[in-house]
């Protein structure tokens, strides 16, 4: 081998080595994993609606029985869990007939999640109406259900009506502009013919109980009412005034630890977005190792969280409170990128966090333009080399 084909080795090694592609950036995760709250949706709901559309006329039942509702006037507006319905004197959500409803004489807890502006007008503010229907076109008052969260004629106390001329009062007066969850559980309930012990509970504390002359039968049931009540006549009357948020039926009763639970979890639900702690610049010199960014992400309810590298989607998972989420941005081209991400919690508030990453040019970079510079010698060479040996022939 002559010399002159040795140097042309030499240097084509030379400049393959210094052309070896950059290794992408990885993306790392660590202690990303999603909290489970309590289990809010029961087994054992017949319905259950969470109000949390926020838009449209239809309040849909999450229990997986259909149980889906009409809104007539009410408006969505902010809630206590995400959005919620307003009614204000005129305004109900219709459910239509569905055997789910039936056989609640075998023991029922009602949860109803509300707030009061108003103790209304007629005989008060009616939550819930459940009627039978046996009779056309008069529905047929005997063994109907009906809670009221206040009666005007017995002071403003919670009332609950078994028929048209039978109810039972409740000591106890909602006040006005707080949100309170009820619930009503029937326990131990007999057949047919036998009464009926119903306990109340406001904010996860027993208030009191009491007893019905008859059972609350629903084998025939019409449509079931929420915001109004129906009198004697078929006509709507006693709306209720105020904001409803969650509302379930369900076919069992509920002990009162699990009451307690679900008051908790209510109570405790946080009202603020998550936090995101970061530095909010990082920079590196190009060809170093080793360089992280680091987010910390602080909420009591997370839910996911999404990574943008200049507005592009490259991951999203679940995460929990506390998280730090580690991502590496080894050998990055020399130049400035946004990582920016979008933390969610269960209440589906957000918070969004940019952090600007610089890659400062180095030697790392002059390398990298010699690439340019190698392929166009690598060219001069073998053309210069081709024209001497056309000349030493010709000679």
């Amino acid at each position: 081998m002559n010399r002159n084909k040795k140097q042309i080795i030499l240097l084509l090694l030379f400049f393959l080595i210094i052309s070896i592609p950059y290794v992408s950036s990885q993306l790392n995760k660590e202690n990303c994993s999603i909290s489970m709250d309590i289990e809010i949706l029961d087994p054992s709901a017949v319905a259950y609606w969470n109000f949390n559309e926020n838009n449209g006329s239809i309040l849909y039942d999450y229990s997986g029985n259909g149980n889906n509702g009409t809104i007539v006037n009410a408006v969505w507006t902010e809630g206590w869990n995400k959005s919620a319905l307003e009614f204000d004197g005129d305004d109900y959500v219709e459910f239509p007939y569905s055997t789910s409803f039936q056989s609640l004489e075998e023991g029922f807890t009602i949860e109803i999640f509300f707030k009061m502006t108003s103790y209304g007008t007629q005989g008060g503010c009616c939550l819930l109406k459940m009627a039978r229907t046996n009779v056309e076109p008069i529905p047929l008052f005997e063994n109907n259900f009906a809670l009221y969260a206040n009666s005007i004629p017995d002071e403003n106390n919670i009332m609950i009506c078994y028929s048209q001329f039978v109810w039972e009062i409740y000591s106890y007066q909602v006040p006005l502009n707080e949100w309170i969850l009820l619930h009503l559980v029937a326990q131990d309930v007999p057949s047919s013919g036998y009464p009926i012990d119903l306990y109340l509970y406001i904010n996860g504390t027993y208030i009191c109980s009491g007893t019905s002359a008859d059972t609350i039968e629903h084998d025939d049931p019409a449509n079931v009412y929420l915001g109004t009540g129906i009198n004697e006549n078929a006509v709507l009357t006693d709306f209720f005034y105020g904001i409803i948020d969650e509302f379930g039926i369900f076919h069992t009763s509920l002990s009162s630890s699990v009451i307690q639970e679900r008051y908790n979890y209510y109570a405790n639900l946080d009202h603020s977005p998550p936090e995101i702690i970061s530095t909010g610049y990082f920079s590196y010199s190009f060809g170093e190792l080793n360089n992280f960014i680091n987010w910390t992400l602080i909420d009591e309810n997370p839910k996911f969280f999404k990574l943008y590298k200049d507005d592009i989607l490259i991951y999203t998972d679940d995460w929990e409170n506390g998280s730090v989420l580690k991502w590496n941005v080894d050998s990055l081209a020399p130049g400035t990128y946004n990582y920016t991400i979008l933390a969610s919690d269960t209440r589906d508030y957000i918070t969004v966090n940019t952090i600007i990453v610089e890659v400062i040019p180095s030697i790392g970079e002059f390398g990298d333009s010699l690439r340019f510079i190698s392929i166009a010698s690598i060219i001069v060479i073998v053309v210069v080399v081709r024209k001497r040996k056309k000349l030493n022939f010709l000679i």
